[in-house]
């Protein structure tokens, strides 16, 4: 949307999209989590000495003045491909991540080989470097496992599921948020926003104990993992044949 301001007592409207590139001295979460997942991430290594460089001196020369005018007659001589474009998107690259990377694709789709090959390479790779799973998803992905693997069919305790979420000492679980071992608490707090909290579920042989029951789970397993209730269940059955 246009960007309306006073010029001289004339009222001018701006277009003021654009990219942007912002930089960092280590550390990848400098931005607030809404604006970091709208962008694409890259990192830079530092110079190694038998290594040369061209040095940048930022002037606004000939050559840039020729770039300037190759970028604007692509943008006009494309601009309505580009609008249309759908292109084809690599396994995973749904909501905002296709969002992102969309432009950038269309773009390569349109340069002809080898860059529709080249640039998807990269978004891959960037987007499994820099797009690791939430705590949320990571807590749901676990849960998924352990409905596998309980005692009990289409049931989890809650002690029973702490002591898994802990068992690997390397987990982030072990020391969660650098305050220990998580607790069953903590685990209910991460499974709240997906509307999922712990209850009575009355197993064999335990009547009264608190914990979930995978049911509660379908909505969130389906959405955030692509993972059906249904599926789980029938490997469990197949594990235990």
């Amino acid at each position: 949307m246009p960007v309306p301001r006073q010029v001289h007592g004339v009222t001018v409207e701006y277009d003021v999209f654009c990219p942007k590139v912002i930089g960092a001295i280590a550390g990848s979460n400098f931005l607030p989590p809404n604006s970091m997942g709208r962008s694409i991430h890259f990192g830079m290594l530092p110079k190694l000495p038998r290594e040369t460089i061209e040095e940048f001196k930022y002037a606004d020369d000939d050559e840039f003045l020729v770039q300037r005018r190759k970028l604007a007659r692509f943008a006009l001589d494309n601009a309505e491909a580009l609008r249309a474009a759908n292109p084809a998107m690599p396994e995973g690259f749904d909501n905002r991540l296709r969002q992102n990377w969309k432009l950038m694709f269309a773009i390569a789709d349109l340069a002809g080989s080898p860059w529709p090959k080249c640039v998807r390479a990269a978004a891959v790779k960037l987007t499994k470097q820099y797009y690791e799973p939430s705590v949320g998803r990571q807590c749901l992905s676990l849960f998924a496992e352990l409905f596998l693997t309980s005692e009990y069919e289409g049931m989890v305790t809650s002690a029973w599921a702490q002591e898994q979420f802990v068992a690997d000492l390397t987990s982030v679980w072990a020391n969660y948020r650098g305050r220990g071992p998580i607790t069953q608490r903590s685990i209910r707090d991460i499974l709240n926003p997906y509307g999922i909290g712990p209850g009575m579920i009355h197993p064999r042989g335990h009547p009264g104990d608190r914990g979930y029951k995978l049911e509660w789970f379908e909505t969130a397993f389906r959405h955030y993992l692509n993972v059906e209730v249904k599926d789980i269940l029938k490997q469990r059955r197949k594990r235990k044949m």
